[in-house]
């Protein structure tokens, strides 16, 4: 079945997770989390830009028109941030730190947030463990 099909009929479960799910992404992209789509021609529709130096591993998620922050080195669950209680939400430039935790407002439904770690950073891309919510 499609995946804008099943997005539609998406159900939270008890902590409002409507999805999860890893990817690994590569320099200068977006990604979108709900139909898993990587694009590196056309930014404009999705969740997250990733951009960085490949000879520093300098570089930032941009969440332009959408806001997030990050939330530093947390071993929490994902699952248990709530994303409503967080402040310091911000447009523009959030710089990629390895095993920090983030969490962005969604523009599009299905879902309303996004919380994401950064699982591995290298030349080649950043991997992310993440989970799409909706707002009780």
């Amino acid at each position: 079945e499609p995946v804008e099909d099943s997005a539609s009929e998406m159900v939270p479960d008890e902590q409002g997770v409507i999805k999860s799910g890893e990817v690994r992404l590569p320099n200068v992209s977006i990604y979108d989390f709900i139909s898993e789509q990587i694009d590196q021609e056309d930014f404009s529709s999705g969740d997250l830009i990733l951009e960085y130096s490949p000879d520093d591993l300098k570089g930032c998620f941009a969440v332009d028109g959408v806001g997030g922050t990050m939330l530093g080195p947390m071993p929490d669950d994902l699952e248990s941030i709530d994303v409503q209680e967080l402040g310091g939400f911000t447009d523009g430039c959030l710089p990629i730190e390895l095993d920090w935790v983030y969490a962005l407002i969604k523009r599009e439904k299905p879902g309303d947030y996004v919380v994401f770690r950064v699982t591995a950073f290298d030349v080649d891309g950043v991997t992310l463990e993440y989970i799409v919510g909706v707002f009780p």
